[in-house]
Parts: structure tokens; sequence; C-alpha cells
């Protein structure tokens, strides 16, 4: 099947429309007065920009509303410099309500959190970022929303059926802590043959996944980097003063997998699937895999998706999602995994039929 990789789209000539923007090139103009303390000219800010004299102008016209702007002559005959004052440099973070909405509608993320005193911590600067949200500002801020526009209701994330940990909770607040500042835990947990074992274990990483918690650490037993849910461990204890120092070629990434969650082992088997043609757009648009490439038949249109996993088990349910619009060309296990599951689901519901 000849397929053809879509070209990437070249960036637009000229001057970008719109309010968000206009306040994206007014956000990089703060940036550059927060980064040079001493000043910086006009020029400079229009070289940084790419635009007009002018219209750095009427940027730094637009921040004087939120910030205290100076403007001085370093020495006769030198550039007139703008920086912003001197007492108005130790604000770190400039808070706007589009920043606070963006944080607010991920607050479902760590629904699984619940009952651990993190979740607690979540839920106060929730609540700080919902006043951000709501304090009255000056009228006329370029990119800025109203105050009284209530967004927190209509801009939200809809996270998938997410799991709680009521055995567990106990102990998410100590684990994260370990992990946070590299300090040893015990534990008491199933390992990958559902066998309960006890080892002193380092926690490299927590990784929130698709509405379940998992935990990346080194268990000293068998001295070998893990993945496990959270739901496998039973007992957690913090062994105070055991500090531990993370491995300098220790990479998160390295174990994740895209959509279908932690690698359990080496991505070193190659996914090949085909979509019909009324999945064209969709599918050339959608990220399942970082290491995901995708083509498209001149001749018929037909999607081809090809991406390296860990475990084939974990693609089964996704490849089944799209019913009798995929067809999976290889690995050959893999087509021999959906061909079983599909039987199994006809003899079920055959047998339900009669």
């Amino acid at each position: 099947m000849r397929t053809e990789i879509p070209q990437r789209k070249q960036a637009k000539v000229g001057r970008p429309r719109g309010s968000f923007v206009q306040a994206k090139r007014m956000e990089r103009v703060r940036n550059a007065l927060e980064q040079s303390p001493a000043g910086i000219t006009i020029e400079e800010l229009a070289n940084h920009l790419r635009c007009s004299d002018r219209t750095v102008r009427r940027y730094l016209l637009e921040l004087q509303r939120a910030l205290e702007l100076e403007s001085f002559e370093p020495a006769h005959g030198e550039p007139w410099r703008w920086r912003i004052k001197p007492s108005e440099q130790s604000r770190a973070v400039t808070m706007r309500r589009t920043h606070a909405y963006a944080l607010l509608a991920a607050k479902p993320l760590f629904a699984s959190l619940k009952g651990s005193a993190l979740a607690d911590e979540v839920e106060v600067v929730n609540r700080e970022l919902l006043k951000v949200a709501h304090r009255p500002t000056k009228r006329g801020v370029r990119g800025e929303v109203r105050s009284d526009t209530r967004l927190e209701e209509r801009f939200v994330t809809v996270v998938p059926p997410y799991r709680v940990y009521p055995a567990q909770a106990p102990f998410i607040d100590d684990l994260f802590q370990a992990c946070a500042n590299l300090i040893a835990v015990s534990v008491t947990m199933h390992n990958a043959d559902g066998q309960l074992v006890e080892t002193a274990f380092h926690p490299y990483a927590i990784v929130l996944h698709g509405g379940s918690l998992s935990v990346i650490g080194l268990a000293l037993a068998s001295e070998e980097i893990v993945v496990r849910p959270l739901s496998a461990f039973e007992r957690v204890t913090v062994r105070a003063g055991s500090s531990f120092d993370l491995p300098n070629d220790f990479e998160v990434s390295a174990y994740l997998e895209g959509h279908f969650g932690l690698a359990d082992g080496p991505a070193d088997t190659v996914v090949t699937v085909d979509f019909d043609a009324q999945l064209k757009e969709e599918m050339r648009h959608i990220v399942v895999h970082p290491s995901q490439r995708v083509g498209v038949s001149n001749a018929t249109g037909r999607v081809r998706v090809r991406f390296n996993v860990s475990s084939l088990e974990t693609v089964v349910p996704w490849v089944l999602s799209y019913g009798s619009r995929v067809t999976v060309v290889s690995p050959q296990a893999l087509i021999d995994l959906v061909s079983r599951e599909a039987r199994a689901l006809v003899a079920r519901y055959t047998r339900r039929g009669t």
C-alpha cells in the first residue's frame, strides 16, 4: 500500500490576528522586561517580536494597565530603555484569569487522589485559583476575560472512569513525600506474578494515567526497576534517614506508552494497523503513542498507523473499540489476540440469543 506522510503546514506570513495571539506577544514583551532588569530598548523589543516600534509602544501601554513600568535614559545620548519598576520585580508570576481557568479545568485529573491529604492540598490551590478567576481587575486588558464570566463552569476536563484507593489513601501522602524527597520506603506489594512480597523500595516516579495511579521504582529485593499500580501496594512505611540517589539515566518517558499506559518492558514490538477511509481525518490528528507514524493511502484513503509497544494485551481493547473499521496488519500475535477476543464476544452473545 502506497502511503504518503502529510506535509507540515507552513506558517503564515504577516501579522498574526486575534486577541489571544496579541496577548501571547504581550506576554513575550513582559518576559523580556522581566529578564532585563537594566532595561531594554524599543528597538530591541521590536527585533525580539519581529514587529514595528509603533506596535511595541502599543504593547507597553497595554502592559502599563497591569504592571508599573518606567522609561529612562542610561546616559546622555544613549537610547531610552524600558523596565519593570524595581518595586514590581519581586512578583515572580503574574497570574491572569486565563491562567487560573486553564489550571482549574485540570482539577478532575486528580480525582483518584481522593481521601489523601495531597487531595486536600490540591483543593486549597483550586480555591485560590478561583479567587484569582473572580477578582476584579482593570477593564480593557487585552487577552483577559471578564471577572463575572463563570468560565469554571463551562471550561472543564472530562476524565475517564477513575479508581479510588480507600485501602491505599492513608499512605499516598507518605509515598508522594518519599518520591519528592528521594527517601526509601518499606513496602508490602504484589509482584508481577501476583505474589505478596516485602522489600525496601526507592520510589522514582508517580504516574497518573487513565484515572489510576502507578508507581515506578527500584525494588531492592530483586534489584529491578518495576512498574506497579498503586492497588498492588498493601503497606508503605517511610524509612526515615534512608535517602537514595535518582539514577542519572532514569527517564520516566521510557516507561510511558501514550494511550496504552505504562510500559512493562522494552518497546520492541512493532504494531501496524489500517483504518477505513471514513476515519481518515480523525486518525490523522489523534496521537495514541509517542512513537507513532501515520500515512494515508492515495488510492483508497485508508490510514496506516504504526508504533512500538512493549505489551500487545494493552492494544487489544483499543483495536476492538473501532470495531470493523480497523484491520490489524501486524504482528501476527496481535491478530491472534484480537481474533480470539472477537470470537469469544460472538460466542457469548450467540448463547444469549438462543
